[in-house]
C-alpha cells in the first residue's frame, strides 16, 4: 500500500481534527480510549459495591495555539457506587522499555458531575469525575516510540499499576504520527496499519475486555477443553464464564468466536 494512502487511513482511524477559523486554535482529539473496568478497578480508588459499576477511561488531546503545542492525557472516572474517588492529586508514572522513567503530575481540568439514568423500573445515579495531565513534547515522543510501557496511575487514596497492551501502544503511535510527524518511519507505519486490521477483527478490543477478565476466561476455556462432554464442573465453569461476560453485553453471535479468540491468544 502507498505510504500516502496508509497515512490517510491511520489519520481517519485515530483522530478528529478541528480548527476554529476565528481564533486559529487547532484541536486534535483521539477517537479511541484506553479503558479499565471490572475487576481491574475493584476497590482500587474507592470501595466498590459492584465491580461492574466502575470505569476509568484515558484519552489523548492536543491543542495548538499560536506557536504553542499542548498534549494532555484526559481521564474520566465513571461509577454508580455513590461518590467521587477524588482526582485532584492525580499523577502518572511511566517506565519506557525498562529504562526511561517519566512522571506526569501537572494536573488540570478537574470537574465532577452526576446524572440520573433510567434502568428499567429503577433510576441510577451516575457519577463522573474528570482530570487532565499535561505531557511534555519530548516525553510524548518517547512514549510514542516506546515498545514497552509500564504505568502507575495514582489519585485519591489508590493506584492502578500494570503494563500497556499492544493495542494501547498503537493508540500512542497512531496519534503521534497523525498530530506531529508526517515523516514517521514507514516501517513503523506499516506495522501500525497491519495492527489496525487486527484490531478491527479482534472482539476482545471491540468489547473492551479487561486484561484480568481475559486471563481468567482463557483459564476457563482451557480447563473446559480438558473435561468430558458431561461434567458438572464444566457446567459450573460455563456459568462463571457467562457471569464474567455479562457486563460487556457480548452479542450471542459473537460469543463463540470471542471465546475461541481468547483461548488462542
Amino acid at each position: 500500500m502507498e505510504t500516502l494512502e496508509m497515512r490517510t487511513k491511520i489519520k481517519d482511524y485515530f483522530v478528529e481534527i478541528k480548527e476554529d477559523k476565528f481564533t486559529k486554535v487547532k484541536t486534535i482529539k483521539c477517537k479511541h480510549n484506553i479503558t479499565w473496568k471490572g475487576n481491574d478497578l475493584e476497590n482500587k480508588f474507592m470501595l466498590t459495591k459492584n465491580s461492574d459499576s466502575n470505569k476509568l477511561k484515558m484519552s489523548i488531546d492536543y491543542r495548538h495555539v499560536g506557536e504553542v503545542d499542548s498534549v494532555f492525557f484526559t481521564f474520566i472516572y465513571e461509577n454508580c457506587d455513590g461518590g467521587y474517588p477524588g482526582m485532584t492529586n492525580i499523577k502518572m508514572y511511566l517506565i519506557l522499555d525498562d529504562d526511561k522513567n517519566i512522571e506526569l503530575s501537572k494536573g488540570s481540568g478537574f470537574d465532577h458531575k452526576s446524572q440520573t439514568i433510567e434502568d428499567g423500573d429503577d433510576y441510577i445515579n451516575v457519577y463522573l469525575e474528570t482530570a487532565q495531565l499535561s505531557v511534555g513534547m519530548s516525553d510524548f515522543i518517547a512514549i510514542a516510540n516506546a515498545k514497552k510501557i509500564e504505568y502507575s496511575i495514582r489519585f485519591g487514596q489508590g493506584s492502578l499499576e500494570n503494563q500497556f497492551k499492544k493495542e494501547d501502544l498503537m493508540i500512542f503511535k497512531g496519534f503521534y504520527s497523525t498530530a506531529f510527524d508526517n515523516e514517521f518511519d514507514c516501517e513503523e507505519l506499516e506495522q501500525i496499519h497491519q495492527a489496525l486490521g487486527n484490531l478491527k477483527e479482534s472482539l476482545k478490543v471491540k468489547y473492551e475486555l479487561s486484561e484480568s477478565d481475559i486471563i481468567r476466561l482463557k483459564e476457563i476455556e482451557i480447563e473446559k477443553s480438558n473435561l468430558g462432554v458431561f461434567s458438572f464442573k464444566k457446567e459450573k465453569l460455563k456459568i462463571e464464564c457467562m457471569s464474567i461476560l455479562k457486563p460487556y453485553n457480548v452479542k450471542f453471535m459473537d460469543l463463540g468466536i470471542l471465546l475461541e479468540e481468547i483461548k488462542k491468544s
